[in-house]
């Protein structure tokens, strides 16, 4: 999150919306702490585990924004093991248009 914070603060106004699918480690508490000093970040719990996609179209409905950006945050999607940890997905949401996804290394 703080990364994603460095590189939003250039643009106006934002908001980073992480969804908490049920986690039943320290991720709550983490999240709270980073609130605190964080007001553009929402966060949105599921009180069990729902899965990807549920948890995906939950912070795409709370997004509020006409760009949505997802990010898997625990690895999930993580390229074949082997390749540089500097290699992510991402997936852009244009809100009622297309979908245009791809990966940066």
């Amino acid at each position: 999150l703080h990364e994603i914070r460095k590189v939003l603060s250039y643009v106006g106004a934002y908001e980073v919306v992480v969804v908490d699918d049920g986690s039943s480690d320290s991720t709550q508490s983490v999240l709270d702490d980073i609130q605190a000093d964080f007001p553009q970040l929402r966060i949105v719990r599921h009180a069990s585990r729902c899965g990807q996609s549920t948890a995906l179209m939950t912070g795409v409905d709370a997004a509020t924004g006409d760009i949505i950006a997802t990010l898997d945050g625990d690895g999930q999607n993580d390229f074949v093991s082997g390749q540089s940890s500097s290699t992510c997905s991402w997936t852009i949401t244009l809100r009622y248009a297309e979908t245009i996804s791809g990966r940066y290394r």
